[in-house]
This record gives structure tokens, sequence and C-alpha cells, in this order.
């Protein structure tokens, strides 16, 4: 249709540039009406514009600085996200290993009996803390557990460090 007419596409650009029909000429006018080429091509023009514009109209772009200031918002996100990983596990373990000492304290003394653990040592150790260390009698148990329950996280943690 468009090597029929030689008018086409000065319609064309006229309906393309939002021109059509209030700066055509009585005279572009009455041939385009005339012409069926012409008129083909002002009325495919028009419906193609009309989506064109619809298209534009439903995208609705943020503002780039809105973007560039979620994106920054994402990317703190996941560095504290990345750097707070190995911090969960670490507090993982510690309570596991926190959980599970209770339990074998609670299970010893469960079976040996609270008599064991030796409370009368803790006021010879008070008066003086090295002569009365052999007296704790069973509450050395207990600071063994609970030196072994540090060292165990300690070592978790560096474990966890080194993997990250």
């Amino acid at each position: 249709m468009r090597g029929t007419c030689s008018r086409a596409d000065e319609v064309r650009k006229l309906v393309i540039g939002g021109q059509w029909p209030a700066a055509a000429g009585d005279e572009l006018r009455g041939h385009v009406s005339v012409c069926k080429g012409c008129s083909l091509t002002a009325s495919i023009t028009l419906a193609m514009r009309g989506a064109r514009e619809r298209d534009l109209e439903s995208v609705k772009l943020e503002p780039a600085g809105l973007i560039w200031w979620r994106a920054q918002l994402r990317k703190r996100r996941e560095a504290m996200e990345q750097v707070s990983r190995p911090m969960l596990k670490v507090q993982t373990v510690s309570v596991g290993t926190s959980l599970l000492v209770a339990v074998v304290l609670l299970a010893w003394l469960g079976l040996h009996g609270a008599s064991s653990v030796g409370w009368g040592g803790w006021k010879a150790a008070a008066a003086s803390p090295f002569a009365g260390l052999a007296s704790l009698g069973g509450a050395t148990v207990w600071l063994g557990v609970v030196v072994l329950a540090a060292l165990g996280a300690a070592a978790v943690y560096f474990l966890v460090e080194r993997e990250g």
C-alpha cells in the first residue's frame, strides 16, 4: 500500500507526529477520503499510535532515585544476612552445648545425689581459694564441665568462621 500513492508518507508522518487531521490541509484530507491506500495508511497508523500511547500509559516507571535507594537497601540487608549467618551458627551450637551440659549435670545429680556435689567445700574455697581446691569434691567436676563447654563453643566458633 505504501508504494501505491506518493502522499502516503506525508499522511503517515502527520499521524505519527500526532498532527493528523489538524495540521493536514483540506486538500490532503480530501485526498485521504478518496485514496484507499492513504485512508488505510492513516487508519492503521492511528491505531498503532493509539496502542503505543495506551502501552506507555500503562507502564509506570518509578523514579531512578527510588530504584537506586531500594537496591542499596537490598544490598545492605543481604550483607547483614551474610555477616550474621556464622554468628547464628555459633549461637545455635552454644545453646545446644549448654543444653547438653545441663542434661548431663542433671543426670549426674540424679544418679549420684546432691550430697556428692560437695557444697561444704565452697566455704573452704571462699576462705582460701588455693588451699580449699582439693576439698571441693564434686564442684571440680562442674568447673571442668563448664570449661569444656566454653572450649567446645570456642572451637566450634573458629571452625564456622574458617568455613565462611
